[in-house]
């Protein structure tokens, strides 16, 4: 990652990334509310069919936007 790349980043917070997602809801795009409804029945479908909690490894690639979906 290049130094000016880096910097951007570490100078951001969530809050931006948050701020962006409710303007596009508001705006009437759907598509992040069928991600979170895919991957929430994904799991669900996964909890029943192992009869345990599922686990799920985040390697930290964004802000989180789908964490919220995953926890119990």
């Amino acid at each position: 990652m290049s130094s000016k790349n880096n910097e951007y980043w570490k100078t951001r917070d969530g809050e931006l990334y948050a701020d962006q997602q409710r303007v596009r809801r508001a705006a009437g795009n759907d598509n992040y509310a069928r991600q979170e409804q895919w991957l929430a029945g994904f799991v669900a479908e996964r909890h029943q069919a192992l009869g345990r909690p599922v686990k799920v490894l985040d390697f930290g690639v964004g802000f989180g936007r789908l964490a919220h979906v995953l926890v119990v």
